[in-house]
């Protein structure tokens, strides 16, 4: 069952994902979408209570720092 949920989850991230880009333009949701290994260490890091190392660091300050300025136009 767990597989089942998690393929159609997977389907369903990737049809918003294209509605994203139709509709919002790639320009906007490409940067956005490249932030996948984010989306992996953050939740890991509050809801896991995992220690983020260093060279996670160095990745994820630059990234959020650019989706800050991004945001901000």
């Amino acid at each position: 069952m767990p597989l089942l949920l998690s393929g159609v989850l997977d389907r369903g991230a990737s049809v918003l994902c294209l509605v994203a880009v139709r509709d919002g333009g790639l320009a906007v949701v490409g940067p956005l979408a490249s932030l996948y290994s984010i989306r992996t260490v953050l939740p890991a890091r509050f809801v896991l209570k995992e220690r983020i190392r260093g060279v996670q660091h160095v990745g994820v300050v630059p990234a959020v720092g650019s989706v800050l300025l991004f945001a901000r136009g």
